[in-house]
């Protein structure tokens, strides 16, 4: 601090010229100070020789460092990481002393990739269709070739893998080099896969012409490559499971052979066909063994008949001639009613046989009993007056002869809907049913069937009114309540009230007299009638709530104007229900126990009034009553009264 002021005062004294100090020295200016490289590369091709950098300045020594570009440094030696533009800067922090701080200089030097190439190991060629693997493998200067094969062909682990015939279309690439090399371009070679011939040849055949006959004849043919698949035209079958053909007729028959799965790397192959020539034979039909007979029953008879058999062994047909049926199945007829049914055995022929005569026999089928089912449960099971006025549904008794079933009732109506009879009884009690059914062709009238079903008296369920609101005054008016339910018996009305007393009813009209505030719960109980119960526990019909009444002071307290002095009393009073007021005073000094006003300011002196609540009146709010001016003669108030 002292030495600074000295200076401080140095400096002054040579600007004043005192002759009592000597002129200060003047400070030097620094030196001009410089750098420039001594060695840096020049543009240079990729290479992990290392490249010695140098730069030098007039003073201190510079730092060197790599600004951007692929390359480090490291001890006056750059190292390349990559190809691009290098950016080398040579700077000092800070200077020697006398010398200004030196420019940082910059230089720069290109780095060109190495070349880089692809080449495969084999020049692929134009070939037949081959399951071997093609070898095959790519290199390149510098890293690795990745193989792909499109086309008809797969190439994995070093081998390319024919997948069909076709254009293929091998190429070798990469997506990245090593640092320094480029990446390479990609090399491609294409080659065609031409497909193998393939034949077929039948082995075994049918000789030509061949007698008609149900014999299978074996047929089986083979293909240099692929499974065979054999179909025939013509009057024939042919079943792959056995490998023959069944003759159906005479005639050309044509057999053709065919791959359908022509194996990979095969050319399709023509279908073969040959052909052999089917000759022809009679035909009669056997003499049925019997004549038959049933009876008609609740499900269709069904005969089985012994179908004779036809010389050419084809199969004989049933028809119905005449008579109530028909045929079901081959061997089967149903009957369609009662009476004399005759059938036939007819045998067509085809094209080898001549059509058979018709031989006939008869089925003989008698009438048959009737009974109808008997009457199920009633739904509901039991029937209830008070629910859908104790409808209920029971199902049609069925009978067998087809004629309509009639349902009549006692105590009720019914109507029929299909299989369901819907019962509305006319009361409640007991219903009693008949089902009844007609004969018709095939059957007799069935016997009737009944059932009786009870109808219990309904419950009988009231129905009450919204809750109900008044507000209690010395006037209110009385409150009718009134209960419902499809009972015509006689209700008999009760209250519960709270607090007791709040109101009474009478027990006949459900007139409610309202006696004061609170709660009041009608309840009714009412008699049974022919159809409903009674009920005997008694049942809320309706809540009247009674709100508290309002007091008013249509008479407001008598409150004279005071005589001059210090105090006053005011007047005992009630509201309109009786209640006594209670006073409240501004302006002046007021004791509530003796109701006196004692003045001790001039002023305005302001009197309201309220009152308590009870059982039946909500209060009275403060509400002004007076307001008279206080004047001060001495210790003496005058008084200007006015009341509200």
């Amino acid at each position: 601090m002292k030495k600074t002021r000295i200076l401080a005062l140095l400096a002054a004294a040579s600007v004043l010229g005192s002759s009592a100090y000597a002129a200060a020295t003047p400070t030097p200016t620094p030196k001009p100070n410089t750098i420039s490289f001594t060695t840096f590369p020049s543009d240079t091709s990729y290479t992990t020789s290392k490249l010695p950098v140098a730069a030098t300045a007039t003073a201190g020594t510079p730092t060197i460092a790599v600004v951007s570009g692929p390359a480090t440094y490291a001890g006056g030696l750059i190292t390349l990481t990559g190809s691009g533009t290098v950016t080398v800067s040579a700077s000092e922090a800070t200077a020697p002393a006398g010398y200004v701080k030196p420019t940082t200089v910059t230089q720069k030097f290109v780095v060109t990739p190495l070349p880089n190439s692809i080449s495969f190991s084999t020049t692929l060629s134009d070939t037949p269709y081959t399951s071997n693997s093609i070898a095959l493998t790519a290199s390149s200067t510098a890293g690795t070739p990745v193989i792909r094969a499109t086309g008809a062909a797969t190439y994995t682990n070093g081998a390319i893998k024919l997948t069909g015939v076709g254009n293929v279309t091998v190429t070798a690439s990469q997506t990245n080099a090593p640092a320094g090399y480029s990446i390479p371009a990609s090399q491609s070679q294409s080659f065609t896969v031409t497909a193998l011939t393939n034949t077929i040849q039948f082995t075994a055949f049918p000789a030509d012409p061949t007698p008609y006959s149900t014999n299978a004849l074996p047929v089986t043919a083979t293909a240099t490559a692929g499974t065979t698949s054999i179909s025939v035209s013509g009057p024939a079958n042919y079943s792959g499971t056995t490998k023959k053909i069944t003759v159906t007729g005479t005639g050309v028959v044509t057999v053709t052979a065919s791959v359908t799965n022509t194996p990979t790397g095969y050319a399709p192959v023509t279908p073969l066909q040959q052909t052999f020539t089917v000759s022809a034979a009679s035909n009669t039909i056997a003499a049925f063994a019997t004549t038959y007979s049933t009876n008609w029953n609740t499900n269709a008879p069904v005969v089985t008949v012994a179908v004779p058999k036809a010389s050419s062994g084809l199969p004989v047909t049933l028809s119905i001639v005449s008579g109530p049926g028909t045929v079901t199945a081959t061997n089967k007829v149903t009957a369609t009613g009662a009476g004399l049914i005759t059938i036939a055995a007819n045998q067509a022929g085809n094209a080898n046989y001549s059509a058979a005569t018709q031989v006939t026999t008869t089925i003989n089928v008698a009438k048959g009993s009737n009974s109808l089912t008997a009457f199920g449960a009633s739904s509901p099971a039991a029937p209830n007056y008070g629910t859908n006025g104790g409808r209920f549904t029971i199902a049609v008794p069925t009978g067998k002869s087809g004629a309509t079933v009639s349902v009549k009732a006692t105590g009720a109506t019914v109507s029929i809907s299909g299989s369901t009879a819907t019962v509305t009884p006319t009361g409640a009690g007991t219903v009693g049913l008949t089902a009844s059914q007609a004969g018709s062709d095939n059957w007799t009238a069935a016997t009737d069937v009944t059932k009786s079903v009870t109808v219990a008296k309904a419950a009988t369920v009231i129905t009450g009114e919204q809750p109900k609101t008044t507000t209690f005054s010395a006037t209110v008016a009385p409150v009718t309540v009134s209960a419902t339910s499809s009972n015509t018996g006689a209700f008999t009305y009760s209250v519960v009230a709270t607090p007791t007393g709040a109101g009474t009813v009478d027990s006949a009209t459900g007139v409610v007299t309202i006696k004061g505030a609170g709660s009041i719960v009608v309840k009714a109980i009412q008699a049974a009638d022919a159809n409903y119960n009674a009920v005997t526990t008694p049942v809320n019909v309706c809540t009247i709530t009674v709100n508290k009444g309002t007091q008013t002071l249509s008479t407001p307290p008598n409150i004279p104007t005071p005589a001059n002095g210090t105090s006053f009393t005011l007047p005992s009073a009630t509201s309109d229900q009786g209640i006594a007021l209670t006073y409240g005073v501004t302006g002046a000094q007021y004791a509530s126990a003796t109701k006196k006003v004692t003045v001790t300011v001039a002023g305005t002196i302001a009197i309201s009034a309220a009152t308590g609540t009870n059982a039946n009146y909500n209060p009275l709010v403060s509400t002004p009553v007076a307001t008279f001016i206080a004047t001060k003669v001495g210790t003496t108030a005058n008084f200007s009264f006015s009341k509200q």
